[in-house]
């Protein structure tokens, strides 16, 4: 995979779809692979909608049922969803009954 680095956010929007191939391909695998690790895990949260969606997709293959969470993503390009970031999670996880 090649890229050009410019120190700002690069976007799925963004890219080629063959580096969207391939950047799916090798963190689906990763994701697949922790989730694998923690067999008493039956919850899973998707910082963003990108990552809420990557992780129904892996989880959908999988033999046990996992429930998808969405929690927002704290981005540079949306400020609003910065502000008070920690305290926006920490609620998501007490509305998921997580904390």
């Amino acid at each position: 995979m090649s890229a050009v680095f410019t120190g700002g956010n690069i976007t799925p929007s963004q890219m080629t779809a063959a580096v969207k191939n391939q950047l799916h391909e090798l963190c689906d695998k990763a994701l697949s692979d922790i989730i694998d690790l923690f067999p008493n895990v039956h919850t899973v949260v998707g910082i963003g909608r990108y990552t809420e969606d990557r992780a129904k997709r892996i989880c959908k293959n999988k033999a046990k049922e996992y429930k998808i969470k969405y929690m927002m993503h704290p981005s540079p390009r949306n400020p609003e969803a910065s502000k008070n970031w920690a305290a926006t999670a920490t609620e998501s996880f007490q509305d998921y009954g997580l904390l």
